[in-house]
């Protein structure tokens, strides 16, 4: 791969594991279209996702988990149905 792409774009197989996903939950996202990808040599050749776009992601997660370690304890959401027998 040229010097200057590889500096600007990651292959789905670099990917996967920053993100800690399976290659094919990648393949999946970008079909439907929450990773953006583009394909320079057309069909059939390698998919590249900016790294731009990586860093923005990284850079959302941490300020999202400052936030909710920031709003205390987590609330656990109640879950409808009779209550089990050892609660009784």
């Amino acid at each position: 791969m040229n010097t200057s792409i590889s500096a600007a774009f990651h292959t789905i197989e670099e990917l996967a594991p920053k993100l800690a996903v399976s290659i094919s939950t990648i393949r999946r996202r970008i079909r439907d279209g929450s990773i953006p990808a583009i394909q320079p040599g057309g069909k059939g050749t390698k998919l590249l996702i900016p790294k731009e776009w990586v860093n923005q992601q990284a850079t959302i997660s941490k300020s999202s988990r400052l936030e909710s370690s920031s709003s205390g304890r987590h609330q656990r959401k109640s879950i409808s149905g009779p209550a089990p027998r050892w609660r009784k």
